[in-house]
């Protein structure tokens, strides 16, 4: 049950899987804002329309942008991406915790035969430290300390600006996919028809036509 459950963590939080269904969302996005909408023309002009480019009108009353936004699977991909986007948020942040809790101060065995080597004959600890802060305030890493009875580890790391800014990114996308959502649930377009010095109240009962509700039901202010 442990690994099922760490199979769906691992695809919820991918980021593969999030560009993906990014890049799907964006191409019916695309695909949605090139074609027309008949819905939006009059009767005179949808026959205009159907006479001279069928193929277009039929392509736009089943794929324009609106029928594709209200569609179940750009509603379900907008849901998804929101979790998906917050756990990989929550996931990055826990990662970081721990890593900054214990791991930076592993010290790996690659650095044994890689890296930049300094030898030095005839030099205090409290020197060696100030060298190495030096050096490591040159390349603009953040340096950390842990001491311990062996003695005391300088250690240099970077990528805080980049993951702060990726954790901006998520914040932003979340907020963009919340308006997806809110849009395929909240949207509403009606049509209501009046002639110059005539008033109605903005009623259910006095529009002409609903193309789509919400989902909790249409609910006009009173103008």
């Amino acid at each position: 049950m442990s690994d099922l459950l760490k199979h769906i963590w691992d695809f919820v939080t991918s980021r593969n899987v999030a560009v993906v269904l990014l890049i799907i969302v964006t191409a019916m996005l695309a695909v949605g804002a090139v074609l027309p909408n008949p819905a939006f023309l009059s009767p005179e002009q949808q026959l205009e329309m159907h006479l001279k480019h069928p193929v277009l009108k039929w392509l736009g009353e089943r794929y324009n942008s609106q029928t594709l936004a209200g569609g179940n699977i750009f509603g379900f991909i907008g849901i998804f991406l929101i979790f998906s986007t917050a756990l990989c948020s929550i996931d990055r942040l826990v990662k970081k915790k721990r890593a900054k809790a214990g791991a930076i101060f592993t010290f790996p065995f690659s650095t044994e035969q890689q890296g930049v080597k300094v030898y030095y004959e005839k030099i205090g600890a409290a020197e060696l430290e100030d060298i190495s802060r030096v050096w490591f305030k040159k390349q603009k890493w953040a340096i950390a300390v842990q001491e311990n009875s062996s003695g005391k580890m300088i250690v240099g790391s970077r990528g805080s600006a980049g993951f702060r800014g990726s954790i901006f990114f998520h914040f932003i996308l979340i907020t963009a996919l919340m308006g997806l959502v809110i849009y395929y649930f909240g949207a509403y377009r009606a049509t209501l028809g009046f002639t110059e010095g005539q008033s109605y109240r903005l009623h259910k009962d006095n529009i002409v036509r609903i193309l789509k509700e919400p989902a909790w039901g249409l609910n006009l202010p009173d103008a």
